[in-house]
């Protein structure tokens, strides 16, 4: 053991079943003891070493895992720190458990440095888990914690990259600064915790900026006899580490140019002081300086903008630079002096956002800021900045603004759709809950309620209209005039009212029942119970929208609905949508309608009326309800579909001596809703008063809500039954069923008469016959005299009561009459063959609507590819979008196109779940991929993505499928088109489909420029992937290639790599630059320098690091570099060096506006991939510029470049780009000038060639 320090474990440890292991690495981790509990004796001889240490008095410290998981691995340790030596405890469990580790009488040479913790009482933990886990249903990420420190490394990349997360819970506008460190305490690397992170945001961790991406820089010169070391993550301020790695030794060892920090400009200025005193000098700016630290210090502590460099420009994105990081570090007084000093050079955008940004941070944003963000380089975090602080506003004006300000922001960054999309939902809902609050509150305030019903429904249609098209416009669509309906057979009813019995009954049940009379699948889900609407929208074609209020969900599934033509319809079975004529006087109520409920039916009829607006159909029970509906939907078509038969339904035969015998005579009024106590007693009490007194035989039951004359109660109270309202409908139908005469008694009045016909169809059943209002629907329904009576006053209901009382003959005769009528009319089977009639009506439209667009008989294209914008991601994102363009242009009579991708955003929440929105009119299908996946970009099959695949399949119906990149989709969607008996072809864009690495390039930057020919053979592997695995894929691959009906490659060359691979039946057409790009010829006069750029920064398969390497071996003075670095966000912008050679640093460049500011602000464009480029579109795109380009030998279609003037072809080396550099160097105005280069291939040209392609396929 170690000295006098020894660490000590409690026996009762071993008592535990889900004890595996316990590991004690002793001195210099060179001894190893593993105790089992399987071994006895290795047990034995560790109670001893605890026996004797115990004697010794020695203690440590408690040890709880916080987040321990039941059936997942733990990973927990101690480590402690001798100089160079480590001592570590290492822990291996199950489950949740308590350790008890005490230490008493360490040596003070010993420096403990526990993992996490204050003092001597600390918690450790680690969990060995890549992704997020659910808790309780709660998401938990990885994390540590001190005090109020939360963090996580979470993973080194393949490209050497640490990644994880830190923030104080405390401070949360605090960004802390991570190191990464050696075994021995060597700085690796260092940055701040200051990117954003949806899954941060989404746990609750404050606003998610508390990422970091830390690019190591190893030496392994350092680690000779060592292939893998431990670097960890640490957090200098706080003394914490976030937790450790392991790492391969062998790599390419990238040295990364340094963006201007405090220290590197001091490094800066120890180097060129004098220099930088001398330009100053001849700006005009005479200062006293003795050493670079006096310089320094007079930038940081003066007021005066001192040159550092002899341009402008240089100056304000140096300015800038430092003062971001100032920012990060909270101190916003110097980053707003530096700030100022980066305007002063230049106005700069960025430096005006920064400034904008510290106002945010102190909360004291003002219109000044928004004004910033109408600049056109700004980062899209201005707008989410701004959205923050309006939609916290109760101003409704600040609310409409934080709206407009996501859909402008999502207008200008596109890349960045799905941050603005989840900010909208959230926005709209805030607006639509708070318009719904003002307006029933306004209802109260008002007396006048018409004039109040009429301003509501203003703002209600006004804040629907605006959500609906905030909807809209951020998926790209628009509402489609036609109806486009597939698939008939199923109906999806979306209901509201349930809690109401009779209106469930009626509308829904029913409803389902009689749709599978005629073998129409029926699904129903609750109107609040509808969250993901892209499951729903995929499968039905038919909507039917029954009884319910807009909720946000609403309008969304609307919005999408009516745009993808399919077919929306609103039913409702009463007149509480108009505005006119409901709700009736509050006294018509009886009472049984308070104040404040009877101004809740003010304002749910207005968001009746607002949501039947924005649907298709309508549907109602009733003809004059269907003549009132009809005025609102958008088609003008309602439908009508009444209240019939159902299983509830009691049915009674009674014959002729039944009625002849009945001396006691029941009449009979039952009332299930609550707004016709006022009807009753105007017009049917009066004639119920006359017949009880003349007749003793006569009774009155009364059911449901009805409220009496006391008096009237008291004149008949052996006459009157009062029943109640009950819910079990077999007690309501048997009582009826006793009943002799019943009333159905409404006034003859807009809304009345747009109720149903029910009493009489129920009273019709029992075989009882019916005294009807005069309304509008009875009028329609009851044929006078036959089946019924209408009557139109009081001394009408009399009359009939009357006759009917003293003639029983008369009684039966008109209860036979409706008995046989309802049963002919109102039956399931008739009811059934009527739903069926509007289903036929609604598809004859569609096809009368669809004629036209299918005389045209396009063939339907499925482009498939694993993004598309706009999300614009990777090369061969942009050829299939120029695909997508040339082919719609060049051939609009001929092809339309349907797209399948993916959500490139990580979100591990629901899995292969789809969405759709419209791009150039081309409905595109996103779905979401399984992130949880490791390798996800090397899975090549996958059936859950395939079954998602087969449903696009069979709602678009393609005559053909295109695939072009499909990582992350898998090979496993052409297989279900291969199922499917539907053609596809394959581009091939990269080596997915033969080799593990995609650009033919490891992770230690080893180049396999054939592939591997042989799959058998040794070679490297991702990790976690057996040469099994890897033949598997392979084969799988090749057997997809072999079902294509044609597969191409970008060039004749990368189609040679294919063809070596077994691939023989490849072809070749080449890629070219777009036609829809305005190419613009370079202008670099704002430096005097040639300006070398390279567009894809820090990719080890595009030579950058080989391009860095030449860089600082020759050290030119004429030459300053512009890069790309698409890991930044569009519009950043730094100052870095390589040695002493500026470098600006861009972040991601949207591809149309790459020639504005990329290819027209550098001289020579730098490309010397070290993989088989397939095509090397970019510097071709350079040279449309007017640029000079460096590619590698390796590039496709290498002839393009030679023998042109302006293009250098090297064996991509340090040696071969440090002799260009050079000459460039020396001839600086040589390579300012612009080259001309004429034949440079189009996408049109390609897309000429891929439809003589598709033509041959589907033989058009």
């Amino acid at each position: 053991m170690v000295g006098n320090f020894f660490t000590y474990l409690k026996i009762f440890l071993f008592k535990f079943s889900f004890l595996n292991t316990i590991v004690f690495y002793e001195k210099n981790l060179s001894k190893l003891l593993s105790i089992s509990k399987d071994n006895e004796k290795h047990i034995i001889k560790f109670k001893r070493i605890l026996l004797r240490n115990l004697k010794e008095g020695k203690y440590l410290l408690k040890v709880t895992p916080l987040y321990a998981l039941n059936n997942m691995a733990i990973d927990i340790f101690i480590e402690y720190k001798d100089n160079s030596d480590i001592y570590r405890l290492n822990l291996n469990q199950y489950s949740r458990f308590d350790v008890e580790i005490n230490l008493k009488n360490i040596p003070s040479n010993i420096k403990i440095k526990p993992i996490i913790g204050v003092g001597n009482d600390f918690f450790i933990k680690r969990m060995v888990i890549k992704r997020l886990q659910k808790i309780g249903g709660e998401k938990m990420l990885n994390r540590i914690k001190k005090k109020d420190i939360e963090g996580n490394f979470d993973v080194v990349t393949n490209d050497f990259i640490a990644c994880g997360w830190v923030w104080d819970k405390a401070k949360p506008e605090n960004r802390l600064k991570v190191q990464i460190l050696d075994d021995y305490g060597n700085i690796l690397g260092e940055g701040y915790a200051n990117n954003y992170r949806e899954d941060l945001k989404n746990a609750g961790i404050g606003d998610g900026k508390y990422g970091f991406a830390i690019d190591i820089d190893l030496e392994p010169s350092k680690y000779e006899n060592k292939k893998e070391i431990k670097v960890k993550a640490y957090v200098e301020e706080y003394k914490l580490i976030l937790g450790t790695h392991k790492m391969k030794v062998k790599r390419i060892n990238k040295t990364v140019y340094k963006a201007f920090d405090i220290n590197t400009l001091k490094n800066f200025i120890t180097k060129e002081w004098k220099s930088i005193l001398e330009l100053n000098k001849k700006r005009g700016l005479f200062i006293e300086i003795k050493n670079s630290n006096e310089l320094l210090n007079t930038i940081i502590s003066t007021n005066l903008p001192l040159f550092i460099f002899d341009s402008n420009r240089l100056n304000s994105i140096l300015y800038k630079t430092l003062a971001h990081e100032k920012l990060l570090n909270k101190d916003f007084i110097l980053a707003e002096k530096f700030l100022f000093y980066s305007l002063y050079f230049d106005e700069f955008p960025h430096s005006l956002e920064l400034l904008g940004n510290i106002t945010f941070e102190l909360k004291q944003v003002d219109n000044q800021y928004y004004k910033v963000a109408k600049n056109k380089d700004v980062t899209f975090w201005v707008y989410l900045n701004l959205y923050k602080m309006y939609k916290n506003s109760f101003d409704p004006e600040n609310i409409s603004k934080a709206i407009l300000l996501l859909l402008e922001g999502h207008d200008r960054f596109p890349f960045y759709s799905f941050y603005f999309k989840s900010r909208l939902i959230e926005i709209l809902n805030t607006f639509w809950n708070k318009v719904q609050q003002e307006t029933s509150m306004f209802v109260k305030l008002i007396h006048e309620k018409t004039i109040a019903k009429k301003m509501l429904f203003e703002m209600v249609y006004e804040a629907f209209i605006k959500i609906y098209n905030s909807f809209q416009k951020i998926y790209g669509l628009s509402d489609s005039p036609v109806v486009n309906v597939k698939n008939t057979n199923k109906v999806l009813i979306i209901a509201g009212s349930l809690d109401l019995p009779q209106c469930k009954r009626y509308r829904i049940e029913q409803k389902v029942k009689q749709f599978e009379t005629v073998n129409i699948k029926v699904d129903v889900i609750p109107y609040d119970k509808l969250q993901n609407i892209f499951e729903y929208i995929f499968d039905y074609d038919i909507f039917i929208f029954y009884r319910l209020p807009p909720t946000i969900e609403i309008i969304k599934f609307l919005a999408f609905i009516n745009a993808l033509g399919k077919v929306s319809i609103y039913e409702i079975d009463d007149l509480i949508f108009d505005l006119d004529n409901y709700p009736p006087l509050l006294e018509n109520f009886g009472g049984y309608v308070d104040l404040p409920m009877y101004h809740g039916l003010i304002f749910s009829s207005i968001l009746f009326n607002v949501i039947a607006r924005f649907c298709r159909y309508g549907l109602a029970s009733t003809t004059p309800l269907s003549e009132k509906l009809k005025e609102l939907v958008f088609s003008k078509t309602c439908f009508i579909h009444r209240n019939a038969l159902d299983d509830y339904n009691l049915i009674v035969k009674k014959n002729l001596k039944d009625f002849q015998q009945k001396k006691e005579i029941i009449i009979f009024y039952g009332s299930g809703t609550l707004s016709h106590n006022q009807d009753f007693c105007e017009l049917a009490l009066p004639a119920l008063e006359r017949i009880l007194t003349e007749y003793d035989n006569v009774k009155l039951w009364i059911g449901g809500y009805l409220r009496l004359p006391q008096e009237f109660i008291n004149k008949f109270e052996n006459k009157i039954v009062l029943l109640g309202f009950t819910k079990n409908l077999k007690e309501y139908y048997k009582i009826l069923s006793f009943a002799d005469i019943n009333l159905a008694v409404l006034y003859d009045g807009v809304f009345e008469g747009c109720k149903s016909e029910l009493k009489w169809v129920e009273a019709a059943c029992v075989f009882v016959p019916s005294i009807v209002s005069s309304t509008e629907t009875y009028r329609e329904i009851v044929k006078h005299g036959i089946d019924g009576f209408i009557a139109k006053n009081s001394d009408e209901f009399y009359n009939y009561m009357k006759m009917l009382i003293e003639n029983p003959e008369l009684r039966y005769e008109i209860a036979k009459n409706a008995h046989e009528r309802v049963f002919k009319e109102y039956s399931l089977d008739n009811m059934g063959q009527n739903l069926q009639k509007i289903i036929q009506k609604i598809e004859e439209d569609s096809y009368k609507n669809l004629t036209t667009i299918k005389s045209n008989n396009k063939k339907k294209i499925a482009l498939v590819n694993v993004y598309f914008p706009p999300e614009e991601i990777g090369g061969g994102t942009v050829v299939a979008v120029d695909n997508f363009y040339d082919i719609k242009r060049l051939y609009p009579d001929d092809y339309e196109f349907v797209v399948f991708t993916t959500q490139p955003h990580s979100n591990e929440n629901n899995p292969y779940s789809l969405e759709i929105y419209k791009y150039n009119d081309s409905n595109v299908y996103k779905v979401n991929p399984n992130f949880k996946t490791d390798n996800i970009d090397w899975i090549y099959n996958d059936e859950e993505m395939k079954k998602v695949f087969m449903k696009f399949l069979d709602i678009e119906k393609p005559d053909l499928v295109h695939f072009h990149a499909i990582q992350r989709l898998t090979a496993s969607i052409a297989e279900a088109a291969y199922e499917k008996g539907i053609p596809y072809i394959i581009t091939v864009h990269d080596a997915w489909w033969i080799s593990d690495w995609m650009f033919l390039t490891d992770d230690e930057g080893n180049v396999y420029p054939e592939g591997f020919p042989d799959i058998f053979s040794t070679r490297s592997l991702p990790k976690g992937i057996s040469l099994t695995q890897s033949v598997g894929r392979i084969s799988f691959l090749k057997t997809i290639l072999q079902n294509a009906s044609f597969v191409y490659a970008p060039s004749p060359e990368f189609a040679e790599i294919y063809k070596k691979n077994g691939i023989t039946w490849i072809k070749a057409i080449p890629n070219g630059i777009s036609t829809r790009i305005n190419w613009i010829l370079k202008n670099t006069n704002y430096t005097d320098k040639v300006v070398l750029g390279f567009s894809s920064a820090f990719a080890i398969h595009k030579g950058y690091y080989i391009f860095e390497k030449a860089l600082r071996k020759v050290k030119p003075k004429n030459i300053e570099v512009l890069l790309i670095d698409y890991s930044k966000l569009e519009n950043y912008v730094e100052l870095g060096l390589i040695e002493n050679i500026p470098v600006t640093v861009t972040g991601m460049i949207n591809r149309y506006k790459m020639p504005e500011k990329f290819y027209s602000k550098i001289d020579v464009l730098f490309h010397p991939s070290i993989w088989p480029e397939s095509y090397g579109l970019t510097p071709r795109e350079a040279m449309k510029c007017g640029c000079a380009v460096v590619v590698s030998q390796n590039t496709g279609c290498i002839n393009d470049f030679i023998g042109k003037e302006g293009c250098y072809i090297v064996e991509p080396t340090v040696d071969n780009l440090a002799e260009i550099i050079k000459k460039i160097d020396e001839n600086p105005d040589y390579f300012k000038k612009v080259f001309e280069y004429n034949g440079i291939r189009t996408s049109e040209e390609q897309a000429k060639e891929i439809v003589n392609v598709y033509r041959e396929v589907i033989k058009l």
